[in-house]
């Protein structure tokens, strides 16, 4: 199996450095220093799991970037690292759903890495849920008509009463 690729942005190399660093060899890392090379490379459509992106940076902030990357990849998940946490941006970046995650600078790479492993897992978490919802949908609907898993008990004595009133039914006329 692949390793999870994260995109890392900030237009400091240092912290480009540091975040390569701070995660490679346990993930694939693709670090810029640029929010438009960034944005390119999203929407580029290569697979990208993570995105971590300094705040404030020229041309496009960092949680504008990842206000993008979530339309393009719902997806995605998505880290803003800043030294300038402002309340009410950051806030109004959760709102909309453009951020999952915040990381104060100076951030340490354990908790760095433990965010990235708790964002995939949960989004793992999710894809499996959805994957099970649709197995469980096509149980309940089966080619021949039958329900292969009933809902409730209630539901399974409805369709039991049922089964044996059908024959009567036929019966009348």
């Amino acid at each position: 199996m692949n390793p999870p690729v994260i995109l890392c942005v900030d237009d400091d190399p240092a912290q480009v450095g540091a975040l390569r660093r701070a995660l490679t060899p346990k993930y694939e890392v693709r670090a810029v220093e640029s929010s438009v090379e960034a944005l390119a490379l999203l929407r580029s459509g290569e697979p990208f799991d993570v995105v971590v992106s300094d705040l404030r940076m020229p041309e496009i902030s960092g949680d504008e970037l990842l206000a993008i990357a979530a339309q393009l990849r719902a997806d995605l998940r998505r880290v803003i690292v800043t030294a300038f946490p402002d309340a009410a941006e950051l806030i109004a970046s959760f709102e909309c759903g453009s951020v999952h995650h915040v990381l104060t600078k100076p951030w340490r790479a354990p908790e760095l890495r433990f965010v990235i492993d708790q964002l995939l897992e949960s989004h793992e978490l999710t894809r499996e849920n959805a994957r099970l919802r649709r197995d469980i949908d096509d149980a309940k609907h089966r080619p021949d008509g039958r329900h292969a898993l009933p809902v409730s008990a209630s539901e399974a004595s409805a369709r039991e009463e049922h089964a044996r009133a059908a024959p009567e039914r036929a019966a009348s006329p």
